[in-house]
């Protein structure tokens, strides 16, 4: 007879509840890296609109392109800061899902480690009761003689 964990189907429901976890913490991840991405974009516009102005300031432009100037960096400012806290809030949700996933991968591996140790247990209890026929039988033909 086969050895057969009993325990197997929640074995299994806990390897997929791991890989679903899995794919959450990877689908955080690429949200963290989208967000990321976003805010290197507004400090790249940051970085063009100051260069921009410098240049614009040689020139002396009037009250009305300065106004325009300083509008802009000001909603890029703005938006520099939403965008800190959106990275903020991505990187707490990844963290959540790599904890979880960390918990289910806890979970899934005390299953296995239990099923191993059932496993050697009952390869144990094999070899004995193949020995115990094995000693049954010499000793039957020990006394018969042969």
């Amino acid at each position: 007879m086969a050895f057969r964990f009993r325990l197997g189907g929640l074995l299994g429901v806990r390897e997929k509840l791991e890989n679903q976890k899995k794919n959450e913490y990877g689908r955080a991840v690429a949200e963290l890296e989208r967000q990321k991405h976003v805010r290197a974009e507004i400090s790249e516009r940051q970085s063009e609109g100051l260069e921009s102005f410098r240049d614009a300031a040689r020139e002396r432009p009037s009250p009305g392109e300065l106004l325009l100037y300083g509008g802009y960096m000001a909603r890029l400012r703005s938006d520099a800061a939403r965008q800190d806290k959106a990275v903020s809030e991505a990187a707490r949700a990844a963290d959540e899902r790599r904890e979880e996933l960390i918990e289910r991968m806890r979970d899934r591996k005390a299953l296995e480690t239990l099923r191993d140790r059932k496993r050697e247990e009952y390869n144990e209890a094999e070899k004995r009761s193949e020995q115990k026929i094995s000693d049954e039988v010499g000793s039957y033909r020990f006394f018969r003689g042969e």
